[in-house]
């Protein structure tokens, strides 16, 4: 989904994914308007569960538009939706 800034002001953002990545890296990164700003990765390339974890305090302006991106090294997971999530808050 997409995090709309509705206000402008200072956001918490933090994303968070765990699934099975058959013999692949996750690579995790958050993106204002297309662009990266942040990245998480997993700790390393094997055949089970893993999680991959950013966060970041961004100072947005009103209606910036923010994501999470995929930037590993395959297109498609298998995640666990339970453990997989993407929030974000005005803080100041």
């Amino acid at each position: 989904g997409i995090f709309t800034a509705l206000i402008a002001g200072f956001y918490q953002f933090h994303g968070s994914i765990m699934g099975d990545v058959s013999d692949a890296r996750m690579m995790l990164r958050i993106r204002v308007n297309g662009s990266d700003k942040a990245q998480g990765s997993s700790s390393s390339n094997s055949n089970q569960y893993q999680d991959s974890k950013v966060s970041v305090l961004l100072q947005l302006s009103a209606n910036d538009e923010i994501n999470l991106h995929n930037a590993g090294n395959k297109t498609t997971y298998t995640l666990a939706p339970m453990e997989s999530y993407f929030w974000g808050m005005l803080v100041g």
